[in-house]
């Protein structure tokens, strides 16, 4: 519990002062806010919050819980790039005595796989035969 109230700010903490309650909430979510960050920054201090009142009501310190509203997420927008500056990231890599990078985007982009699964590929997942590629249902979201 102290690990998880430490990573509260104190401007946060002094919040608390009339009980954990909805507008408690509410202030620490506005003082974040103020701060500009991103939804994203208050949900994860949020989720902090959350941790911590869920770590109490464990130990029976709270009675019950306070309902956190998380900030809206930001819709994902999808980039793409076109196939000229692909080529061109790809040929420069290249050039520049970068060779195993290259491969590394352009097998990145031909399959789809994220940098990550692409990194950690054993040579058991690859057919060189069959030029085929093998992943178990974890190492893909899709």
């Amino acid at each position: 519990l102290s690990l998880a109230i430490t990573r509260l700010d104190n401007v946060y903490i002094d919040n608390f002062n009339e009980g954990i309650t909805p507008e408690s909430v509410e202030r620490i979510k506005d003082a974040k806010l103020e701060e500009q960050v991103t939804n994203r920054t208050v949900n994860a201090l949020l989720k902090v919050v959350r941790k911590t009142l869920n770590y109490a009501k464990k130990l029976n310190l709270v009675d019950s819980m306070v309902t956190l509203h998380m900030r809206p997420k930001r819709k994902h927008s999808v980039r793409s790039e076109s196939v000229e500056n692909m080529t061109r990231l790809i040929d420069d890599c290249r050039e520049h005595g970068n060779g195993h990078l290259a491969d590394m985007i352009d097998f990145t982009l031909e399959t789809g796989l994220r940098e990550g699964t692409s990194a950690e590929l054993q040579h058991i997942q690859i057919d060189f035969n069959e030029c085929t590629l093998t992943l178990s249902g974890e190492l893909s979201k899709s």
